[in-house]
């Protein structure tokens, strides 16, 4: 993905015009959609599992887990595209594959055709995240694009606020597949605004036009981080010492360094590995796999507790748990301009404590009395906090030291991992919970635990390795 070029073309920069606000206004629209695809399908995902009651639990998560995986594999491909046709493009692109999956996944008759919509969802997401970018700060002035790319990256925790609610609504006044049906139609019509309003875009870059970027690495890495995935979700059906996990593990497994050397050995390959040069690039990118398993997986397991083992109506779980992205929302707007003049470092190790916190406080607590206010409504605030402090500054701390010529490659390779851990942390989520049998709160206390320990692993990632002498940016 390429910006466009941020130098003024005249010595006195263009007024905000009523098509940059149309434009920043549709973008910030599709990137909240977003949630609607992820927040959404784990409050509706009881339902879900009651429509389709002869499919396994780990058979379903591929609804979750699929959509992560398939949006991380595409989501580099996106970016290139945008490169190669233009912005505009390539998010019209994205919106119609996003429609089309949320058609087909709201319409699924079975549990097949329902992952294979959520599947195609990913892919349309993967082109609009990195589109949807370009679009909103193209026809703003280059002054104020720094406020539009800041408002722009917390427009997916803003999103999630609402997502919540908004699909509890839904699911109160019909079926989880109006959730889908709703969002197509939302497509649709950020499609046709766009379509009816011209934009003006950035040119391709020359140098990369003519070369060919790396479609065998495409299919070997995606290939073998589903593998692996899958081999997290069956295990507990197939037994985790049996041949077909340890088969298809390390399957999985054995793929990956070929995508590795695939990445460094292409002159345009799909993950740029030559990144991980930078030293704040790397912690943060490996930080960001576990705070990206932590803040994702837990959005299953609050709908699950909530509705199945403590009979909540899927309006008041919405309520219940839309205090989390309200405040993780907010507190991501303030957070990352505050790293910026004070470091990043005193905000990311407080950050991942506080999303530690959280986790163990739900080991020790949790229970089948429901007690909202006493147990779980504690763990959300905690979250809420633990994720406004990480999971957008991250991203921002990742971009530190990268040159600005490589911020669309170097962002479009941090998201695709934290699709990737999104994924996978759903996959061990829904493994450690394991089919109902017997106290589903000892799943839960699994499931927590395995959160504690990626939330750890991430305060001592970043209290140790983050440079301590690095100057905040300006």
């Amino acid at each position: 993905m390429t910006l466009p070029d941020a130098s003024p073309k005249t010595s006195e920069p263009p007024a905000t015009t009523t098509k940059a606000r149309i434009a920043f206004g549709v973008s910030i629209a599709a990137m909240t959609l977003i949630p609607l695809a992820t927040t959404g399908t784990n409050l509706a995902f009881p339902e879900i599992e009651a429509t389709f009651d002869q499919t396994t639990r780990s058979v379903l998560s591929w609804s979750l887990s699929g959509y992560a995986i398939v949006s991380a594999a595409f989501t580099l491909l996106g970016g290139q595209l945008s490169d190669r046709w233009d912005a505009t493009r390539a998010f019209l692109g994205g919106l119609a594959a996003f429609a089309a999956g949320s058609l087909l996944t709201g319409l699924a008759p079975t549990a097949a055709v329902l992952i294979l919509g959520r599947c195609l969802q990913g892919v349309g997401a993967a082109f609009i995240v990195p589109a949807s970018l370009v679009l909103a700060v193209t026809e703003f002035p280059p002054e104020r694009r720094p406020l539009v790319v800041a408002v722009w990256t917390a427009a997916f925790p803003i999103g999630s606020a609402a997502a919540p609610t908004l699909t509890a609504l839904v699911l109160e006044a019909g079926t989880w597949r109006w959730v889908f049906i709703a969002t197509a139609g939302l497509s649709v019509v950020l499609a046709v605004v766009i379509m009816m309003m011209p934009m003006r875009v950035a040119q391709p870059q020359p140098d990369l036009v003519p070369q060919t970027p790396d479609y065998l690495g495409f299919v070997v890495g995606t290939a073998g981080v589903a593998l692996i995935a899958l081999a997290i979700v069956q295990a507990p059906r197939w037994g985790w010492t049996s041949a077909a996990t340890l088969g298809t593990g390390l399957s999985g497994l054995m793929l990956m360094p070929v995508f590795v050397r695939r990445s460094l050995g292409h002159t345009r390959p799909l993950m740029d590995l030559t990144l991980f040069r930078y030293r704040t690039f790397t912690v943060a990118t490996l930080a960001n796999i576990f705070i990206s398993i932590a803040g994702t997986s837990v959005w299953l397991l609050w709908p699950l507790i909530m509705n199945n083992q403590w009979g909540y109506s899927q309006v008041r779980v919405g309520l219940a748990i839309s205090v989390t992205p309200a405040l993780a929302g907010t507190i991501s707007v303030v957070s990352a301009r505050w790293a910026q003049a004070n470091g990043y470092r005193r905000l990311l190790v407080p950050g991942s404590f506080v999303l530690l916190c959280a986790n163990v406080w739900y080991v020790v607590m949790l229970d089948a009395e429901p007690n909202y206010v006493g147990v779980m409504l504690p763990g959300l605030l905690m979250y809420g906090v633990g994720m406004g402090l990480t999971f957008a500054p991250v991203n921002a701390a990742a971009l530190l030291e990268v040159p600005e010529t490589e911020y669309g490659q170097a962002n479009a390779g941090f998201n695709t991992i934290r699709s990737l851990a999104s994924g996978l942390g759903i996959a061990a989520v829904i493994a450690a919970i394991g089919e109902v049998t017997g106290d589903p709160f000892v799943g839960y206390d699994r499931a927590f635990t395995f959160l504690a320990i990626t939330s750890g692993a991430a305060v001592v990632l970043l209290a140790v390795a983050w440079p301590k002498t690095l100057a905040a940016a300006s």
